[in-house]
């Protein structure tokens, strides 16, 4: 028979396994407690700036205001004395006018590195105090840098006090989430047919310059807020703390890593979605339209300052209004035939119809609204929303147009394959009326909004000066997705 251990023994032992568990638990703390890119106090906060921009021309004046900025914080946070050189790396490709901006912003040098994929390209990468990604694949910059050198120095800059920025594809790997459009770009029209797209494929392992946020990008052109808000439902279960911001064209948020708080430039709006206690969401399922409840939803612009941790605005542009006219009580007619989503007349139904001659109408200037037959009251009633990608933008950025023009009402946006039926004085359900797929009714509940304004950008094309971009803000929405078999009671 075997001897059991002295006591001696058994101590030995058991220290001998602590041992052994003591990197095992130093890495699961890692990774259960230390979050990718934190929001710290103290000596070792970010001191970074972190420059996130839609996508369009570096001749816009966006990016003027941005290299200028990025130089001048760089300068400051990382103690660059006067005799001190500031150099920049354009990372993603060549951008003859990004470099002329930096340049003129007062770089000392600025170095053009592709994918700084050879071993002296990232010896320079090394030396700079600013880095910008141009607009690209994004998929190609995470499948390129992650876990590489060139991620490891734009981490190691942003806690320096160095500035980091990017447009559209450099701009969607910015935020701790990201969408790295790995198999495919996902469009609204899949988005709200499948909340659970095989192409939305989002990661949070990767640079996460900016903490709990995920990005996207051409955001009004494109129609994206439904794109954006069937993102956020995939996520909010992983990540309640989530904040999903849209980025418009020619439009960037300048992200101070030290206080949190994010100012907006430039000629668009920057869309940010998030969850309170009012907010649910059901976890997707794959072929089935998403369903999102009362997620927040504020529509910034230019001189707009928001806190990412309060999440809430701290400074908004001057001309903003915070006093109108009370909105009717959202009310729906007793009579009310159903309403189709791909009937251009649907339209009619609501207190104000959009009118957009083109497709260019919101970006030039031209949208305008007149009166509806208010049947369904306090409400604007937009059909045939996600029917042709070439008008996604005047159909989902003329909804708020209008909206931003008569506060306190709600926005509807129908796909064809669905339909609007009154259960109630103020209660709608969805029907499937169309041919699959199916998908969701978009709402923007506007009844709380507190401030609105229009971005006082020049239109393009414009030679007279008089059209201004017609962009807008709205602050207080609460936006929703309503599945076809659901009813949406506001």
């Amino acid at each position: 028979m075997r001897a059991a251990p002295d006591r001696s023994t058994r101590a030995r032992r058991a220290l001998a396994a602590l041992d052994a568990l003591v990197p095992f638990t130093l890495v699961l703390f890692a990774l259960v407690f230390v979050d990718r890119g934190p929001l710290r106090d103290g000596d070792d906060a970010p001191r970074g700036l972190v420059v996130a921009e839609g996508g369009g021309s570096a001749s816009a004046p966006w990016a003027e205001i941005a290299t200028r900025r990025m130089v001048a914080h760089a300068r400051e946070r990382m103690g660059l004395g006067d005799d001190a050189a500031c150099r920049v790396a354009i990372l993603g490709g060549e951008s003859r006018r990004m470099r002329e901006h930096f340049e003129a912003a007062g770089a000392d040098e600025v170095l053009e590195l592709g994918f700084a994929a050879t071993d002296k390209e990232r010896e320079q990468l090394a030396t700079t105090h600013v880095v910008w990604m141009v607009g690209g694949d994004q998929s190609r910059y995470v499948e390129s840098w992650n876990g590489t050198p060139v991620e490891a120095h734009m981490e190691r800059l942003w806690l320096d006090g160095g500035a980091i920025g990017g447009s559209s594809a450099g701009c969607a790997v910015l935020g701790r989430w990201v969408y790295d459009a790995a198999v495919g770009s996902l469009d609204e029209r899949e988005a709200l047919s499948n909340g659970a797209h095989a192409e939305l494929t989002l990661r949070d392992d990767f640079l996460a310059l900016v903490p709990g946020v995920l990005f996207d990008t051409h955001f009004t052109e494109r129609g994206r807020l439904a794109r954006l808000a069937t993102m956020f439902t995939h996520l909010w279960a992983r990540d309640e703390t989530l904040l999903a911001i849209g980025m418009d064209d020619r439009t960037a948020l300048l992200v101070d890593g030290a206080s949190g708080r994010a100012e907006v430039i430039g000629d668009g709006s920057a869309t940010v979605l998030f969850a309170d206690e009012r907010t649910r969401a059901k976890k997707p399922r794959d072929g089935r339209p998403p369903e999102l409840s009362s997620a927040c939803c504020e529509i910034l612009l230019a001189g707009h300052v928001f806190d990412l941790r309060e999440r809430r605005v701290v400074a908004r542009p001057d001309g903003m209004r915070i006093e109108f006219e009370p909105a009717p009580a959202f009310e729906i007619a007793s009579d009310l035939e159903p309403v189709p989503g791909n009937d251009d007349g649907s339209a009619e139904l609501g207190d104000l119809v959009v009118v957009a001659a083109d497709a260019d109408a919101l970006i030039e200037g031209r949208l305008t609204t007149r009166p509806g037959t208010g049947r369904i009251a306090g409400a604007i009633v937009v059909p045939r929303a996600f029917s042709d990608p070439r008008l996604d933008e005047v159909r989902v950025g003329g909804g708020l147009f209008a909206l931003a023009g008569a506060p306190g009402r709600l926005v509807l946006w129908l796909d064809d394959s669905i339909a609007l039926e009154r259960t109630g004085r103020s209660r709608l359900a969805v029907r499937a009326a169309g041919d699959e797929p199916l998908r969701s009714l978009m709402v923007l509940d506007g009844r709380a909004i507190t401030a609105v304004g229009f971005s006082t950008a020049a239109a393009r094309n414009d030679a007279s000066g008089e059209l201004g971009r017609q962009s807008v803000a709205l602050e207080g929405g609460r936006l929703w997705l309503v599945p076809p078999g659901a009813a949406f009671t506001p």
